[in-house]
């Protein structure tokens, strides 16, 4: 902000920190163990009535400064207003904000997430007819930073995660298959007791369900 402070009326820059893990098994095996990581900076200018932007990958002052650079470059390849409008005056933001969690998904052990995983996996495979059974884990993470010329600083750190299972069982007619939950990624709870009686009676009310 500071680079952009002289070469533009306005300017703005994001931050993008992102994390993410995900597990599943497939009838008592490991089926997939993805983690993925990513960062980079955004930024916006304004420069004679024209806005410019511009994104890279990583994090460093030299990165932040191409972003700058070819956001000013576009900036100055826009063709001009007819009339110059001003930007709506508004006093700078300033705030943090972070996700409650009482325990860090990343930080807990890769052995303790696919023992669930496994004994949910199991649990479903108990139930007759039951061919094939999936257990899957899911976890999101998001470090946000948000600046401008006019002075606005504003973090945020989002964390997500969650789980679910699914049952698949098939007969001579007919092909069935149960999930729990059934939408929005799941759901995690905390400790273990309270996922283990979710899963024992996700598994024995999978049929009841379908009448």
């Amino acid at each position: 902000m500071d680079s952009a402070r002289s070469r533009a009326e306005y300017a703005d820059a994001r931050y993008v920190r992102s994390r993410s893990e995900r597990l599943a098994t497939h009838n008592g095996a490991l089926d997939s163990l993805d983690t993925e990581e990513s960062e980079g900076i955004g930024v916006r200018v304004r420069v004679a009535g024209c806005w410019g932007f511009a994104a890279v990958r990583g994090s460093e002052r030299r990165d932040a400064e191409a972003a700058l650079a070819r956001a000013l470059n576009v900036a100055a390849a826009q063709p001009l207003p007819a009339s110059a409008v001003s930007l709506a005056p508004e006093p700078p933001a300033e705030g943090s904000w972070r996700s409650p969690a009482e325990r860090d998904p990343f930080e807990v052990p890769l052995e303790e997430k696919l023992s669930l995983l496994f004994a949910a996996d199991e649990t479903l495979r108990q139930e007759p007819g039951v061919t094939l059974a999936m257990a899957r884990f899911r976890a999101h993470a998001d470090e946000r930073v948000f600046a401008s010329t006019e002075g606005a600083l504003c973090e945020q750190q989002l964390t997500e995660c969650g789980g679910g299972i699914a049952a698949l069982a098939v007969d001579a007619d007919q092909t069935q298959i149960r999930s729990y939950p059934a939408s929005h990624g799941g759901n995690v709870a905390q400790g273990g007791y309270e996922t283990f009686a979710a899963l024992d009676l996700a598994a024995e009310d999978r049929y009841h369900a379908s009448g």
